[in-house]
């Protein structure tokens, strides 16, 4: 007799359904993805549709709002029941807040001045930045933010079905500025920077996007891409090849390595019956194809390996070194007033300072040892759920590893993947796959 695996609640919620309308948690996640990844695009969707910037910014509020207060009643559901695995597994989201908690109560007593909680106080270490105002209030929204949709996320998903929703619905929200933009402004391909008039400047943008989409949820839709729909699997692919194409035609040497070691760990890895050289024959034809059509891009990425902030002059070798110098200030529970921005301007390369570029000393520098630790308590929980061993013996967990390779090479040299909340999707999602392998 042939059995079938069947979701108990399912079976429940379609019975409660019968006769009525009924939304259900699990309905709403999609939607709260394409919300939550909207606040990562949202300045991209104001460029491409400047008439609706107002609208744009008041969607984004709503939508910060929404996940502060989101946050509480979930806190409180894993604290209550933090007996069962599901929910202990998600204490550092709840640790990483109460870190940034005490961080600004200990500046705000340090300092004596309470107004460091307000959205228009002004930060003299941070000035000329896009922190200088409202920095303390800023990461009270972004972290109880983040940390909500993880927590929904692990804790309602019932299926892989609702994984593969969720990852479509955010890759959707990525892709059509991306997609317009390319039509309207073409010329943004290749360029680090790009004006537009005289007032606009679009800085780091396209690659910026392909950074995040790639190395967030382009793994994780491609560990479920067998249990997706034809039109949801176009749907991943043409996403994950859109995101690697804008990251490297943005000349982003990040995203080059992080396609690089990814793919490299699931050639290693994968059961599948190609040769090995029939794999390494794929990506020398994808490469020569790359470089026959977008010559240009090409010789701007050898230029940019060979600049002066490549190999033992990399600027990230200086700024790690910098802002570690200063670690006696902040190792216990953050930077006092002024945050890492009181080690900002400790490395000056060509006139310009730069944040630690390095997701744990962000964590650390900011917030202390116990967020540290959280972070990479979370990190391991996502990507390593069980042995390697296990992994590596399933499709989906080869790519649930590649994804973790990916996104380890961003957050270990780079600013971004420290505070986009897509990562965070990420999280909740690999958390919530994991429970169901």
């Amino acid at each position: 007799m042939r059995s079938y695996n069947v979701d108990k609640n399912e079976i429940m919620q379609d019975s409660r359904s019968k006769g009525r309308f009924v939304v259900s948690r699990s309905d709403a996640l999609p939607l709260l993805c394409a919300m939550v990844t909207f606040k990562y695009v949202y300045n991209y969707y104001s460029f491409v549709m400047p008439a609706l910037s107002g609208i744009i910014s008041m969607i984004y509020t709503a939508i910060t709002f929404f996940m502060l207060i989101l946050y509480i009643p979930l806190a409180l559901k894993v604290i209550v029941n933090l007996r069962l695995r599901k929910y202990r597994i998600l204490l550092p989201a709840i640790v990483i807040p109460t870190c940034v908690l005490v961080n600004i109560v200990y500046v705000a007593i340090s300092s004596g001045d309470f107004s460091v909680f307000s959205r228009s106080y002004q930060m003299a270490a941070a000035a000329g930045t896009n922190d200088a105002v409202g920095y303390y209030f800023a990461q009270i929204n972004t972290w109880f933010g983040n940390m909500a949709v993880l927590m929904y996320l692990s804790i309602y998903i019932r299926n892989k079905q609702d994984i593969i929703k969720c990852i479509i619905a955010s890759m959707a929200v990525l892709v059509i500025p991306t997609l317009l933009i390319m039509i309207i402004h073409p010329s943004y391909l290749g360029e680090r920077q790009s004006s537009f008039g005289d007032t606009t400047k679009f800085s780091g943008g396209l690659w910026n996007i392909g950074v995040v989409g790639f190395g967030s949820i382009s793994w994780l839709g491609l560990a479920l891409v067998d249990y997706a729909t034809k039109k949801q699997k176009r749907i991943i692919y043409f996403s994950v090849i859109l995101f690697m194409f804008v990251g490297v035609a943005g000349i982003s040497r990040t995203i080059i390595l992080m396609i690089a070691f990814s793919f490299i760990v699931y050639f290693l890895l994968t059961k599948k019956d190609m040769h090995w050289w029939g794999k390494i024959l794929l990506i020398v034809f994808g490469i020569v194809l790359f470089y026959i059509s977008e010559t240009d891009i090409v010789s701007s990425i050898l230029f940019r390996l060979g600049d002066s902030t490549s190999g033992s002059n990399n600027i990230r070798i200086k700024l790690w070194g910098a802002y570690l110098s200063h670690y006696k200030e902040f190792w216990l529970i953050g930077a006092p007033i002024g945050s890492i921005y009181n080690y900002y301007r400790d490395v000056n390369l060509y006139g310009a300072y730069f944040l630690p570029h390095s997701v744990w000393i962000n964590f650390w520098g900011r917030f202390g040892i116990a967020a540290l630790i959280s972070y990479s308590l979370l990190l391991k929980r996502a990507f390593i759920p069980r042995s390697i061993k296990e992994l590596v013996s399933s499709k989906s967990g080869i790519c649930l590893l590649s994804g973790g390779v990916a996104y380890v090479t961003l957050a270990f040299i780079n600013q971004t993947g420290y505070a986009e909340p897509v990562f965070y999707i990420m999280f909740g999602l690999a958390f919530a796959l994991a429970q169901m392998d």
